[in-house]
């Protein structure tokens, strides 16, 4: 279960989740993993949706129980203020960027990629994202290896158009490929 976590106050961090329950997180009997958001000195709001979460942490137990006792301790501690330490009077800051805007939006970005890694990890250690190599122009070998002499040269430029004919019945045209395949006998561009 990914457990997003809920920070239900405002204010600058004076330690970092990691800091305050890092290690009290990874001691609970059905933790797997966490990824936090947010650092010391950095401002937390009351959490109000997933971008302005400070992070998650992810779940997996031998039972259901397991995991909803882990839970339930997660939301004990964080109403408690004893994951979210902020500096005293620091919750009206004047000047500070406001949850859901501008440096939020990179976050929720960043988030969201987080998850989607995270996610591919925990699906299957052997699935992974079909990535394509970046090739440029410049680096691309002139020809494909192994195509060499089979290719034929021509050009667009008009010349023989009077004989062009897609039925195969005589000229320059695709009549050798295409008309004897009986796919386009009664085809017509007029």
């Amino acid at each position: 279960v990914q457990v997003d976590l809920q920070c239900p106050t405002g204010g600058i961090l004076s330690q970092s989740v990691e800091a305050s329950s890092g290690d009290w997180l990874r001691a609970m009997p059905s933790f797997w993993a966490m990824r936090l958001f947010v650092e010391d000195g950095d401002r937390v709001a009351p959490t109000r949706s997933l971008s302005t979460s400070p992070g998650f942490v992810v779940l997996l137990g031998y039972s259901e129980a397991e995991v909803d006792r882990d839970l339930a301790k997660i939301r004990e501690r964080e109403k408690s203020g004893l994951m979210y330490i902020v500096r005293p009077g620091s919750e009206n800051v004047v000047g500070a960027t406001p949850s859901g805007s501008g440096r939020r939006n990179s976050i929720s970005a960043a988030r969201m990629r987080e998850l989607e890694a995270e996610a591919e990890k925990l699906i299957s250690p052997l699935a992974s994202r079909a990535c394509s190599p970046v090739l440029s122009p410049q680096q691309a070998p002139a020809m494909p290896p192994g195509i060499g002499d089979s290719l034929v040269e021509f050009t667009l430029n008009g010349d023989g158009l009077d004989d062009f004919d897609l039925d195969g019945g005589g000229g320059g045209g695709l009549g050798g490929f295409v008309g004897g395949a009986g796919g386009l006998d009664d085809f017509s561009l007029e």
